[in-house]
């Protein structure tokens, strides 16, 4: 019988926003596209470099940090948002700090 089953693990994430900051820090290859025939720049392409190969990335996109598993994936906007949910949005309180506003 089939199961249904959730992953819960804890991880940060940043939006890709296309800045050298962001490319050196988690190894980023920018890659500018030229059309020699018209002369034109089509655009710039990002590749997430990793052991198994260049994963491509767009601006917008997200970069999980797992910081149990100790890796880095990526995902789009709209894998993220089904997938994750701020921890702020849970209103996971701490017990200190619910004593302090009280």
């Amino acid at each position: 019988m089939l199961k249904k089953f959730c992953e819960v693990h804890e991880a940060v994430a940043e939006q890709f926003d296309g800045s050298q900051e962001m490319c050196n820090n988690y190894w980023i290859i920018k890659n500018e596209v030229y059309n020699n025939d018209l002369g034109i720049h089509e655009g710039t392409e990002y590749f997430k470099t990793s052991l198994r190969g260049n994963i491509k990335i767009n601006i917008g996109d997200w970069l999980v940090i797992s910081e149990d598993l100790g890796e880095v994936k990526v995902l789009s906007n709209r894998e993220f948002s089904e997938r994750y949910t701020s921890a702020d949005d849970l209103n996971l309180v701490e017990p200190e700090e619910e004593k302090h506003e009280s």
